[in-house]
């Protein structure tokens, strides 16, 4: 009896001591809650292009790019991310998309945003951009921690090209036969530029000159430039016109792809020649049966009068 009674207040104890430890280590915990981790963020591929704003003026620029953010090890699953994108100057229009918030469930995380500035913003400057991200999590004081990166980015006059076959021509190329095309060339930049055309991949069957390498432009300024195609294959294939304009500022290029029917059975120089000729043999043939029906006629009308 003495011994069960003995090993009841040694289970006593035992239970007493972890529980004991058990609250004291929580209290610790509430009393030294987990430092906010440190947390990494790169700006990865950004870049700009200029896009037609038809309802609120000429253009507007889109900055888009991938942010990386790295996380130690130790980050609590449960960590939330805010995250805040914005330009460092009062002088320039800036819409951005807002914050962006998610649960960090890899150690890494990459995604994807974009921001835009009104086209008055001068181009061929930099601007100064702030990605600012905002860490919170349960055990962490103050909110979690703040991390910002500022980058600049460089605007420089964007060009962009169109091409369209002049008048109600098909869209097929003609062994022999150049065909010609319209070329409009755009300066969508807030900055004079000077753009040069320039022909991607050639065709060794394809030659395509234009009236113009090089043309100067004003800002948002457009202009005309003839463009003439000449297939010399001799089989019948897609024939694939690679155009590119590019400014000088070495700004975003514009560039213009046509895919074009080239045809080979379409007679050449010679084979024209050689049709001529046999038309006009074809028109003598015939003036030379007209001539003997003639004469046969008038045989057989002298005879009738002969025989009265």
């Amino acid at each position: 009896m003495k011994r069960i009674l003995i090993e009841i207040m040694m289970s006593i104890l035992i239970m007493g001591s972890m529980q004991f430890i058990f609250h004291g280590s929580a209290n610790a915990q509430e009393m030294n809650p987990l430092p906010p981790p440190e947390i990494d963020v790169i700006p990865r591929s950004w870049n700009y292009e200029i896009v037609p704003d038809l309802m609120n003026g000429p253009i507007f620029y889109t900055i888009f790019g991938d942010v990386l953010f790295e996380f130690p090890p130790n980050t609590p699953p449960a960590t939330r991310c805010i995250v805040r994108l914005h330009v460092n100057s009062t002088d320039v229009p800036f819409t951005t998309i807002g914050e962006m918030t998610f649960d960090i469930k890899h150690k890494n995380r990459e995604f994807h945003t974009t921001a835009e500035i009104d086209s008055e913003f001068e181009a061929g400057t930099s601007l100064d951009i702030t990605i600012e991200g905002t860490w919170e999590y349960a055990q962490a004081v103050g909110g979690g921690d703040v991390e910002e990166v500022h980058f600049s980015l460089d605007f420089l006059p964007f060009s962009r090209i169109y091409m369209e076959l002049q008048g109600d021509a098909p869209r097929r190329l003609e062994k022999g036969k150049w065909e010609t095309f319209n070329i409009t060339l755009e300066n969508m930049g807030n900055s004079d530029d000077v753009i040069k055309l320039e022909v991607k991949n050639p065709d060794e069957d394809v030659r395509i000159e234009f009236s113009s390498d090089s043309v100067a432009l004003e800002r948002f300024e457009t202009m005309n430039v003839t463009c003439r195609i000449l297939f010399t294959g001799d089989e019948e294939r897609d024939v694939i016109a690679r155009l590119s304009a590019r400014g000088i500022h070495g700004g975003p290029n514009g560039r213009k792809e046509v895919i074009l029917a080239a045809s080979s059975s379409i007679p050449s120089g010679n084979d024209e020649r050689t049709a001529v000729w046999i038309l006009l043999l074809a028109l003598l043939l015939v003036l030379i049966i007209s001539l003997t029906l003639l004469l046969i006629i008038g045989h057989i009308e002298k005879r009738k009068r002969e025989g009265h």
